[in-house]
């Protein structure tokens, strides 16, 4: 009687590895690409900039290194060394969305029903911030100023399709935008993270700033 061998396949001593020192420069390389700063980005994901894809960037750090006379990993190598060391991803700027409504959304049906009270309490008071708002613009005198502001996210500098600007360590800007909606006037403050942070204290300045700005325009005689 014949008895068969346990299969072997995947399990033989034989596998190619990869060089230590190559292994290293695609860690050097992906820790080069700099990190994107962004109110958007809560999770503890790590996001790089979405000019790019892994494809591209593996081409960038072939192109390194030839240009330094080093070896290199294929493609496979570096994407998994950035899948699997790296919890990176592209970032895309998105609008910000509602955390309540993001809760409820991803819950299962049983939390749903636990969940569900609050939930449509929540769009009833979102409602009415949308008539308050509505109502503010259309039937308060003339004399009244209505405005909307927001926090645009976090705009690194400087940027551009080469590589030459990916790769450069960013500059964080931010704007922070008031909108009149009676009128559309739009104001808008700018400054880098050398001069200010994006906290209350920045934001209030612009807010106060905008409010003097409007008392110094209406001191002014009219023409």
């Amino acid at each position: 009687m014949a008895i068969l061998k346990q299969d072997r396949r995947g399990k033989h001593e034989n596998h190619a590895h990869l060089d230590p020192l190559v292994k290293n420069s695609i860690r050097k390389h992906l820790d080069s690409i700099p990190k994107v700063d962004s109110q958007y980005c809560r999770a503890k994901r790590t996001y790089i900039e979405g000019g790019k894809t892994v494809a591209d960037l593996h081409i960038d750090y072939v192109a390194e290194c030839k240009s330094k006379g080093l070896p290199f990993g294929n493609y496979l190598a570096y994407y998994n060394i950035f899948c699997t060391e790296y919890n990176m991803a592209f970032f895309k700027p998105k609008k910000d969305q509602c955390e309540t409504c993001t809760n409820y959304t991803n819950a299962t049906e049983e939390d749903k029903q636990i969940m569900k009270h609050d939930y449509e309490l929540h769009l009833k008071e979102k409602q009415l911030a949308r008539d308050q708002k509505d109502e503010d613009k259309n039937y308060t005198p003339d004399n009244c100023i209505v405005s909307v502001f927001d926090l645009q996210a976090a705009m690194p500098c400087p940027k551009g399709d080469t590589s030459t600007f990916y790769y450069l360590s960013k500059l964080n800007c931010y704007n922070f935008t008031i909108y009149d909606i009676k009128t559309k006037d739009v104001n808008c403050y700018v400054w880098h993270e050398g001069e200010a942070k994006r906290g209350a204290i920045e934001i209030g300045t612009c807010v106060l700033k905008y409010i003097k700005n409007l008392e110094e325009t209406a001191k002014k005689p009219q023409n």
